[in-house]
């Protein structure tokens, strides 16, 4: 299947074999909260009825759940950006041992994928998701990321067509701001 994607770009037999990430979540319960009660969470408050929108069912005391919402608004960043006719959505999620970073353009997809490991001065990185076109870019962005926090950096790039060399060089730029800023 993967051999079929690479030649011809159609996904949909590779997309059979590969589960979406949510699917990974599906047996934790959730509460879903109001939009206005993120940000007071993400600040520290507690949890109070008026916030709570929805909760599983069967939900006991002392059982693992994830709140929706919540940790997105509290642990990632966002960013829209137009270079050349072309819209990126850039998505940066934060963790204490290094960094997930989406580049999608048009739609929120995940797309070629590089992981870069840095403990010393040399990153060590490997390719999951291999780009017909977008390999260096990927290595550069993950391995600079991974070697500025000294940590783990799994970068995911979508694109319809070839990136131009100065569109790669505002992207890295406006990825590395967001990090920095983070």
């Amino acid at each position: 299947e993967f051999a079929v994607w690479k030649e011809s770009g159609d996904s949909s037999k590779l997309s059979k074999l590969i589960l979406p990430i949510e699917n990974t979540l599906s047996e934790i319960k959730s509460v879903i909260i109001r939009d206005s009660a993120i940000d007071s969470l993400c600040h520290g408050a507690q949890l109070a009825i008026p916030g709570i929108l929805e909760i599983s069912p069967n939900l006991k005391k002392y059982t693992l759940s994830a709140i929706d919402k919540a940790f997105i608004a509290c642990c990632s960043t966002n960013k829209i950006v137009k270079l050349e006719n072309r819209n990126f959505s850039l998505r940066i999620q934060k963790f204490e041992n290094g960094y997930f970073v989406s580049v999608s353009e048009d739609n929120d997809k995940i797309g070629s994928m590089t992981v870069s490991l840095a403990t010393g001065p040399t990153p060590t990185t490997t390719t999951i998701v291999p780009s017909r076109n977008e390999s260096l870019f990927l290595r550069l962005v993950s391995e600079r990321i991974s070697t500025r926090m000294k940590g783990i950096a799994l970068v995911s790039i979508f694109v319809k067509n070839e990136l131009e060399p100065s569109t790669a060089k505002a992207l890295m730029s406006e990825i590395m701001e967001m990090i920095e800023n983070e």
